[in-house]
């Protein structure tokens, strides 16, 4: 994205409709979209006479999905960030995880419903709809109304959501007044998706995907501390907001569903995340870790991440690799070490590596005696 403009979005980051208005009409413009019917688009078009829509032309050529995206990743207030945990997918890594979990589930595309529980901007949903798509060949409203279903705290990060998603449509050529979208604002900790009809005939979602919020215990709000204590998973430690989403997951899916995050890997070993490492083992859900080691997913941000994908089928072990984002389409299935739910330390942390690895930092550990023993 271009300097300019990424300074005018940061100039207006605090008035949200504005930032709307700037993006749509930047991408509207560059891309030749012309008499439009939707209504929530055309709201969120400059005047041609407004002196910014007069500023805006010309600094950018070309602004595409992955731009648009982009602003609106920028455009996340700073204390917005912080409390909520937005932060920008790369492309990569939302495509795979969404091709994966598709894959992975035994339904045909028609039928299946897929949902991202803390949307932020819509960016999972957007690759979602457009994998949907190609299986199904279904129009963008049929979809929106019937197969993909968002969930944000922030009424903002909704509003962008709806706009990528409307625009996404008029794109590639549906253009209605209105689309009826299954996007909400709420609290995940207490949002109960069962309350909806067709997600409830279903039985849960058949995926789950996202980026679960990664905000800090210290930054949470005192409503939100509540809520922490209705989950099985945050019993222990100050639990960051990321690690009851994993059991939120789990509880809204469907028992053949599968559920995709890209999340950060301090669970393995925090002390934090005992009560999660137990409620996964103890559950015996199926779990595929890939373990992105010390590689920084995240621009500007300093964060250890993996993949997890997590199906209710039982399983006596979890199958483990490491591996850079920037070959995932690569790794194949003798890449992946299955490890024993009953070798692993719930309470210490888990030890995630090749068997031959975990034999030798065994027999390391038995030997003399412990420096707490001394």
């Amino acid at each position: 994205m271009r300097k300019t403009l990424e300074n005018i979005i940061k100039r207006h980051i605090d008035n949200p409709i504005l930032i709307n208005k700037i993006v749509v009409t930047i991408f509207v413009t560059t891309n030749n979209l012309d008499s439009i019917k939707n209504k929530l688009i055309n709201g969120h078009i400059l005047s041609k006479s407004d002196p910014l829509f007069l500023e805006l032309m010309g600094i950018v050529d070309e602004f595409n999905f992955d731009d648009l995206i982009e602003a609106f990743e920028i455009a996340i207030p700073s204390k917005e960030s912080q409390t909520n945990g937005a932060v920008y997918t790369p492309k990569r890594i939302k495509e795979f995880i969404i091709k994966k979990t598709l894959n992975d589930i035994d339904k045909p595309g028609k039928a299946v419903i897929g949902a991202d529980i803390s949307c932020g901007c819509g960016a999972f949903l957007f690759s979602l709809t457009t994998q949907i798509r190609r299986i199904v060949k279904a129009s963008f409203s049929d979809i929106y109304s019937k197969q993909i279903y968002g969930l944000d705290i922030s009424i903002n990060s909704i509003e962008r959501a709806k706009i990528l998603l409307a625009l996404l449509a008029i794109y590639e050529g549906e253009d209605i007044k209105k689309f009826d979208f299954n996007l909400f604002v709420g609290n995940a900790l207490n949002f109960d998706w069962m309350s909806i009809d067709k997600v409830r005939k279903n039985k849960g979602f058949d995926i789950i995907v996202g980026n679960p919020p990664y905000v800090r215990a210290k930054h949470l709000d005192s409503r939100s501390k509540d809520l922490l204590k209705n989950w099985q998973v945050t019993k222990t430690g100050n639990p960051d907001l990321y690690i009851p989403f994993f059991e939120i997951g789990m509880e809204f899916l469907s028992d053949n569903g599968v559920l995709g995050y890209i999340t950060v890997n301090s669970f393995f070993k925090s002390v934090n995340a005992r009560s999660l490492r137990k409620y996964v083992t103890e559950n015996e859900y199926s779990l595929t870790i890939i373990n992105f080691g010390h590689e920084q997913v995240f621009h500007k941000k300093l964060t250890y991440t993996c993949l997890c994908f997590i199906s209710k089928t039982k399983s006596k072990f979890l199958k483990y690799t490491k591996s850079n984002s920037h070959r995932l389409n690569e790794i194949q299935n003798k890449e992946f070490d299955k490890i024993e739910y009953h070798t692993l330390d719930n309470h210490r942390g888990w030890l995630l590596n090749n068997p031959k690895a975990l034999s030798n930092i065994k027999r390391i550990e038995s030997t003399g005696t412990p420096l707490g023993d001394l």
